[in-house]
Formats: C-alpha cells, structure tokens, sequence
C-alpha cells in the first residue's frame, strides 16, 4: 500500500530505502554519529511508555488506505520520518522530532526528480496528518497535499485547502490535548503548589476555561445574544413626548403622551 501507517515496517535492510535503518548508516561518510539515547527517570521513562502507546492507538483509530475525495486528500510525509516515528512507538526509539518536507522538494519547493511512493512517501488522510503534527510539531516547509498519493500530480487547488484542513485540525487538536493529559505534566512554582489567583482558581484553571470557551469545536455554534436595549429611567420618561397621528373618519386626531408623575 501507498498510504497509512500500519505497513510501515522496522526491519526493511534495503540500502536504496530512504526509510532504512538511519542508525546502521548514520557517519558514512557525513561525519555524523548517532546522537545518545538521554538519560531518563524511571518516572519519565513510565510516562514516555504510556505515551507511545496512547500515540499509537490514537493514530491507528483515525488511519486509513482511502479517503473521500470530495471532502479530503492525501497528505505526503517523508517516509524517513514515518520509520523513525513508527520506531519510536513500537520499538522504544526515541521521538521523530518536528514533521518536515524539506528532503522531498528543491529550493523553489517543487518535488525532487526521481522520488517514488513508499520508498520515499506516504500518503496519510488529514485527520493523521493532523494528529501527528499536534502530537511532534512541523516546520516551516510546505504541506504537500494531493488527491493521488503522487507527488508529481497537481497539487489541491487552494480554494478547497481550508475546507480540507478546518474540521480535522481542530479535531486533532482535541483529540491530542485529552491524551496529552496522560503523560504530561503542569508546570507549577518552586513550592509545588501552583498561584492561586481568585477563588481558589490557578491560572492554568483560567487558561483551561478560555480555551474552552474559544476554540472548542464540540459547542454548538457561537453564543447569541438579544438585541441590547437601555432600561428607561422615570425622569427620561416623564420628559420624552410622542406625537400619534392617525385617521378616524377622515379626521385626523393628535394625541400627546402626558408626563408621569414622580
């Protein structure tokens, strides 16, 4: 398959793969070495397992080999960085680090010659796509979105790129934000005990609550108000006088509102 994530595999030995093993082939020839597996905590080392498998279950439920044309496209990632991030989930490797296409377009950001699909991409639906960058970032290349998994096909015509991106972006983004609470943890002050700024509310309460309010997607449209209209006090009504004209048996009759007593 061309697309999703489930087939990308951990033991492909083939040299001409731009998703081999980068481990066996890092400082041939660039100098470059193997950065150090960090030194974790076995706390970290816990809430890191713990998040492997949230990110891999969380991406497995949205994966898919189709999609429907008229509401969605293909999203192309770099294959390298899929192997690094299915090494990450299943085989305890350390994280991919921010999503990129750099190394599948040139300087006027057109695809490279010569790429092909699988060896060098993949295609995965947006709400993958989505979650994955929520999930590790993504720098500033272009998204390379397409209704065939094809590089060299024409790219989404920009009027439909937002009707595509709205609803699953902000979905990821929920989506990830409930999983992050598993592993992640607040910052709080030196004394462990977060500020408390008014009744008994922290900041990260306040910050939570304006999220919500404001980007939640799950609320049924945007608040409504009623028409504001002023309260009238006595002495405004007692001042204001109104003329009514009318008709009554082709006469014409004016009435004077009088003035209210206080």
């Amino acid at each position: 398959p061309l697309h999703g994530v489930e087939e990308v595999k951990l033991d492909d030995d083939d040299d001409t793969s731009r998703g081999g093993d980068l481990a066996s082939t890092a400082g041939e020839g660039d100098g470059l070495v193997p950065p150090p597996t960090p030194q974790r905590t076995e706390e970290e080392e816990r809430l890191l397992n713990i998040r492997r498998k949230l990110e891999f279950k969380l991406v497995s439920k949205f994966d898919s080999l189709s999609i429907n044309a008229r509401r969605e496209c293909w999203f192309l990632v770099d294959t390298r960085w899929l192997d690094k991030w299915m090494r990450f989930v299943k085989a305890g490797g350390e994280p991919p680090g921010p999503m990129s296409t750099k190394e599948l377009l040139d300087q006027k950001k057109r695809p490279l010659k010569g790429l092909e699909a699988t060896i060098d991409y993949r295609g995965v639906n947006p709400m993958v796509y989505y979650i994955l960058q929520e999930l590790h970032g993504k720098d500033r290349s272009p998204e390379i979105m397409r209704y065939k998994v094809d590089i060299y096909e024409m790219d989404v015509p920009g009027r439909y790129k937002m009707d595509i991106i709205m609803g699953p972006s902000k979905k990821a983004r929920i989506k990830v934000n409930k999983i992050k609470q598993k592993w992640e943890k607040w910052d709080r002050d030196d004394d462990g005990e977060a500020e408390e700024t008014c009744c008994w509310l922290t900041k990260e309460h306040i910050e939570a609550i304006m999220w919500w309010f404001f980007t939640c997607c799950n609320r049924k449209g945007r608040p409504k108000y009623s028409k504001y209209q002023p309260l009238r006090g006595k002495d405004d009504d007692a001042s204001e006088t109104a003329s009514v004209r009318g008709s009554e048996q082709g006469g014409t009759v004016e009435m004077q509102r009088r003035p209210v007593p206080a």
